[in-house]
């Protein structure tokens, strides 16, 4: 071998030098090629997908098991080829092409890529609990059937004051039918049962509806006084429904 082929040879192996474009295309095809194979392997495997498979089936079974008033749902798929292309893809955009100390061509900064197999895990609702023979969650029962039933009966009051009770809340579509005292009687009812179910340590909210609930009782003791046997109740207007101090529709809303 002649020296200056001995100094090309050298060249080629040495840390410093520098792949052609030609070398640094071989390398990333080479690695396209090996990812490809790699993950088509993963897709046709009946082995992989009975895994994975056997994988859901077991979170679900364990759920079951130890929750079983709860269910679950788990849609999974596997990832569409081209989508685990376009991400092998992505990563090239930062790769580095290099040689090494002992002169192997080389590919690098190339982050891991998992990209099979997606899933989520979706909790469904828990079956109602209508009685237990335990007397604290019966308890809680109880409760929760009439705190059910006060919001029936307070959304019946709601629609009775609308024409249309899906409709937005404008003078057009509100009914003066209702008299003042029952309408401001109902708002007393919301914020009495909003205190109800106030944290007991909220001391300073507490002492707010407590407040609220003062002052709508002047309200209604000086329309009380104000009304006659002779005379109707006086019908609400549109400044009642739109009161900032006690208004049924937005006192409804925090239940």
């Amino acid at each position: 071998m002649s020296n200056s082929e001995e100094f090309r040879k050298s060249l080629q192996c040495s840390p410093s030098a520098i792949p052609t474009e030609e070398e640094k295309q071989k390398i990333i095809n080479e690695y396209k090629s090996k990812m490809s194979k790699r993950f088509n392997s993963y897709y046709e495997d009946p082995a992989i997908r009975n895994y994975f498979n056997h994988v859901i089936a077991a979170i679900m079974i364990s759920q079951y098991e130890n929750y079983e008033q709860f269910g679950i749902n788990i849609p999974y798929r596997y990832k569409a080829r081209n989508s685990t292309k376009n991400k092998i893809e992505n990563r090239l955009n930062d790769a580095v092409v290099h040689y090494t100390d002992d002169g192997n061509l080389v590919l690098d900064n190339m982050p891991q890529l998992n990209d099979i197999f997606a899933m989520k895990i979706v909790s469904r609702r828990r079956p109602p609990v209508l009685h237990s023979d335990d007397p604290q969650i019966q308890e809680y029962i109880e409760e929760q059937r009439n705190n059910r039933d006060f919001l029936e009966r307070m959304q019946k009051f709601r629609s009775s004051l609308m024409i249309n009770d899906n409709g937005s809340k404008k003078a057009s579509n509100y009914k003066y039918e209702c008299s003042k005292i029952e309408y401001y009687e109902k708002c007393k009812e919301v914020l009495t049962k909003l205190k109800e179910v106030v944290d007991p340590k909220a001391t300073k909210l507490i002492e707010y509806y407590d407040k609220k609930i003062e002052d709508i009782e002047s309200c209604l003791e000086f329309l009380r006084a104000s009304h006659t046997n002779d005379e109707p109740d006086e019908i609400v207007s549109e400044a009642d429904y739109t009161n900032p101090n006690f208004n049924f529709f937005d006192l409804l809303r925090r239940i």
